[in-house]
């Protein structure tokens, strides 16, 4: 049973009658270790972990006591570095998502078959088309303003039994809305949807803006 003086905390040898470090008088009330439990150095009352003074005598714990006494909360430390990083993250995933996919403004366009909304902003302008000569006709514009790359083209048709998009791979399904994607890994979407004798279909990076475009789609004639 190792004891331990209790003006400075030193262990003593047993039968000592003066602490070898500090010089001061053993007495018969001294605090042990058994079991790896505290005891008062006064009274011999067991102590609470991390106790400073004796809950039955009131006697103040020597400091080097109190340093044994002190538990190392070592769970208690893992759990809030695990808190702060998953914070962390979660605060990064959140920037980077709204990096990804900014709010695009959205404005209604009369395109004289139908009306949609599309980037504020944007530009788009004829670049190719093919008249329908009675087995149908498109037309595609790409965008010379704002949110070129979140919006970049249409492409309005009426040609019957359109393809699979070349270069992309099924996504999802919204509704009557079908999303693809690139199948190179690139942030680019090809998200169609068929409206009375049109099919539409929209090339761009931000999904979410595209989908509410297709969505808005009314019919004029």
């Amino acid at each position: 049973m190792e004891e331990y003086c209790k003006n400075c905390g030193a262990a003593i040898r047993d039968g000592a009658k003066f602490c070898p470090d500090c010089g001061s008088e053993i007495e018969k009330a001294k605090e042990t270790i058994i079991e790896n439990k505290n005891f008062c150095e006064n009274c011999g009352s067991e102590l609470s972990p991390g106790a400073s003074f004796c809950g039955e005598c009131g006697h103040g714990m020597s400091s080097a006591l109190a340093k044994r006494a002190k538990p190392k909360d070592n769970n208690r430390t893992i759990i809030i570095g695990l808190v702060a990083v998953v914070a962390i993250l979660l605060v990064a995933v959140t920037l980077f998502s709204g990096v990804l996919t900014p709010e695009v403004p959205l404005v209604t366009q009369d395109f004289g078959v139908m009306t949609m909304l599309i980037p504020e902003g944007s530009n788009y302008v004829e670049t190719s088309s093919i008249p329908d000569y009675g087995y149908g006709g498109y037309y595609g514009m790409e965008n010379a303003g704002d949110y070129s790359d979140e919006v970049y083209s249409i492409m309005i048709s009426t040609i019957q039994g359109g393809s699979y998009p070349s270069g992309t791979v099924l996504d999802s399904q919204v509704g009557d809305i079908t999303v693809y994607k690139d199948n190179q890994g690139e942030n680019v979407y090809y998200i169609e949807r068929d409206v009375g004798d049109y099919e539409v279909t929209l090339i761009g990076n931000n999904e979410d803006a595209m989908i509410k475009m297709l969505q808005s789609i009314e019919l004029t004639d």
